[in-house]
């Protein structure tokens, strides 16, 4: 009472167009000169200035959070801290028959303002268009009078030489013909232009229809799928990365952001977002969009319209599952697996199986392929199915509102089941993402880990994993974990997200893992393109795995080498390598050095697996320098030169001084001072 006492009150004294407000208004500028005393943000306090005077200025009684953001200046912020904080407190009266036949009276009116607005400025627009057109005709007319006269000038003249020459004179009728009719570039613009008439004359007709493959299109789809399951509106960035994740669109739908368009030097990018506009400008509207930040919803138009676009979407995905591997590599310009030779460090090297449309060489051998164990005649693709791993300690993308990892993950999981990828997310031993065969039948369904794994660094973390010594040790522990195919994705645009040394520390550290390493390199723009290569790789191992059988000449023989691990075998295994042992911690020693990578550390792990027998190998090259006479460290820096790394690379002096200098020379000094 004493609350609405005081507006009555209030309402007496200062403006506002309708009393009840006033509680709003007066707590919007207490919440404003909260801010401005604390040297808040200006743009923060002028929003909040706003604020208050339009709801000073709204015309009804607001009782209701829409009402509220109807404000210019209120959000979905603002609204929610009026709700939580002033309503909570003195929460607004329920509305009255009247009140609501009255709003509903004023939005129709709302609706009606701006249908008539829309409709003048259409008006407007083609009245301007008709007086373009009429000008340009007159002007054309006047032209074409000009070039009359001259032409008569000019056959004046002839007809004169005629005369007083006594035969006629060679006359060009093609050009005076040319000068009669309208000029190319004249005819030319008038037919574009109807030709820009008549489509938009037929388009407004028949309604805006987004092609297939375009952002337009995964966003109706989209926003439709979330309206599925109750979420009638995204923001930008959702909608955005539920786009990219989709598989509907050719392109990656977010571009490269500011920091690239800066360093290119372009004032403008166009990326998939730029043709949002289209659907908020169509007639009807397909989409709406309102609030900070921007929400966008599906109209009754627009969700009828992305119904149809929903079930071609379902047969594109249908027809990609049905048709196989091999008709969405085709589809994407990539055709089947395609066999090269090459060399491949650490990997094979008499011939290496290309992953199309992704890059690099999957280092496997056509007849040392290893798969479970199948029946007779048994063909992989009966007897198991291909699951993708995902750890569930990985982070996917920009999240907000406060989601955590499992809302993340399961959202992850939701857009890889619609690339039609079979996804499981469990804790992994090594590596972010693998692939195992999983049985069709038995309780429980066996699973065996296939000879395909990555490891997935945002451009931060590579940036971060090298300067903070994890980046040669990761690379060092998968390399031991037993499979073969080991990939290496770098998730970001190094040249958009770091600059300067940063940004050569990042290129280099892909070159290394890739060139020395031996491991495969990929590169995807953001989370959304990393699940479709995903998607990819999968259906790579479907298209290989499923028609092999256990006597196929490209199945490795039992016995051979080490069979497929299971899935508990796989974790065991690699839980027993993280127990370091000595030469574990001899390997780790020689990865932190500078200079000094896991191939380089492998070399001389081989020929001295404990640091005591490199250390005496120095102390022997030492003594032989002394009682020769020569100076000792140097012959001791020189141990490990010519050490073979590889068929065709050796351990280089300066290689070989860095160990040297990194780990034993510091004692050898201390030694000689005594």
């Amino acid at each position: 009472m004493a609350l609405r006492s005081t507006q009555d009150h209030m309402g007496q004294q200062e403006r506002c167009s309708h009393t009840a407000n006033l509680v709003i208004a007066h707590f919007l500028e207490a919440v404003r000169n909260f801010y401005r005393t604390g040297n808040a943000d200006p743009n923060k306090v002028k929003v909040l200035r706003d604020a208050a005077r339009s709801v000073r200025d709204h015309p009804a009684r607001i009782w209701s959070g829409d009402m509220l953001e109807e404000c210019r200046g209120i959000g979905a912020q603002f609204r929610a801290m009026i709700e939580n904080n002033l309503w909570q407190l003195a929460p607004p009266e329920p509305p009255t028959v009247a009140e609501v036949a009255e709003e509903a009276s004023r939005q129709l009116s709302l609706k009606a303002a701006a249908k008539a607005h829309n409709k003048r400025k259409a008006e407007a627009a083609k009245a301007a268009a008709a007086k373009d057109e009429v000008a340009r005709l007159a002007q054309h007319a006047t032209m074409r009078e000009e070039r009359a006269e001259a032409i008569a000038e000019r056959l004046a003249d002839a007809s004169v030489t005629h005369m007083w020459q006594g035969g006629p004179e060679p006359m060009d009728f093609e050009a005076l013909n040319s000068d009669l009719v309208m000029p190319l570039h004249v005819a030319r613009s008038a037919a574009a232009a109807g030709k820009r008439h008549k489509i938009a004359a037929c388009a407004k007709e028949k309604g805006y229809l987004p092609g297939r493959g375009t952002a337009n299109y995964a966003f109706l789809v989209c926003l439709l799928e979330a309206k599925r399951v109750g979420q009638e509106s995204l923001t930008k960035d959702e909608l955005i990365d539920r786009a990219d994740a989709s598989g509907l669109t050719n392109r990656p739908v977010r571009g490269t952001g500011n920091a690239a368009r800066a360093q290119s030097g372009l004032q403008f990018h166009y990326d998939g977002w730029s043709s949002f506009k289209q659907l908020t400008a169509a007639d009807p509207p397909l989409v709406t969009k309102r609030g900070r930040p921007m929400k966008i919803s599906l109209t009754p138009e627009g969700a009828a319209l992305a119904e149809r676009l929903a079930v071609d979407a379902e047969q594109q995905r249908g027809s990609a599952g049905a048709g196989g591997p091999d008709r969405v590599l085709a589809s994407q310009g990539s055709g089947s697996l395609a066999r090269r030779g090459s060399e491949h460090s650490g990997l094979a090297s008499r011939g290496a199986w290309r992953l199309p449309g992704v890059g690099g060489e999957w280092g496997v051998e056509e007849r040392d392929i290893r798969v479970p164990p199948l029946p007779p005649g048994a063909r992989f693709a009966d007897v198991y199915e291909v699951v993708l791993v995902l750890d569930h300690r990985e982070q996917f993308g920009r999240r907000g509102g406060g989601a955590g990892r499992l809302e993340m993950h399961a959202e992850a999981a939701a857009q890889l089941r619609n690339l039609g990828v079979t996804v499981d997310t469990r804790q992994a031993e090594a590596g972010d993402a693998m692939w195992i065969a999983r049985a069709r039948l038995g309780a429980p369904r066996a699973e065996y880990v296939l000879d395909a794994i990555v490891e997935r660094k945002s451009v931060a973390d590579l940036l971060a994993s090298v300067k903070g010594g994890r980046y040669e040790k990761q690379k060092y522990s998968l390399r031991r974990c037993g499979l073969r195919r080991l990939m290496y994705l770098i998730e970001g645009v190094p040249e958009a997200e770091t600059a300067g040394v940063d940004l050569k520390i990042v290129r280099t550290a892909g070159y290394a893992t890739e060139v020395i390493d031996g491991f495969q390199v990929l590169r995807t723009e953001s989370a959304g393109a990393t699940f479709r290569l995903y998607a990819r790789i999968t259906q790579c191992l479907q298209a290989k795995y499923g028609p092999l059988t256990a006597d196929h000449p490209a199945v490795e023989r039992a016995g051979a080498a080490e069979p497929l691990p299971t899935w508990a075998q796989f974790s065991a295994r690699v839980a027993a390598a993280k127990k370091l042992t000595v030469r574990d911690v001899w390997g780790l020693m020689l990865t932190s050095l500078p200079g000094v990578g896991s191939e380089l550390a492998e070399a001389v792990l081989r020929a001295y697996p404990t640091p005591l027998s490199l250390w005496r190998a120095y102390a022997a090259a030492q003594s032989a320098a002394s009682a020769a006479g020569q100076p000792a460290g140097p012959a001791a820096a020189a141990v490990l030169a010519g050490l073979p790394v590889s068929a065709h690379r050796k351990v280089s002096p300066a290689q070989a001084a860095k160990v040297f200098g990194g780990l034993f020379a510091c004692g050898w000094q201390a030694a000689a001072a005594r």
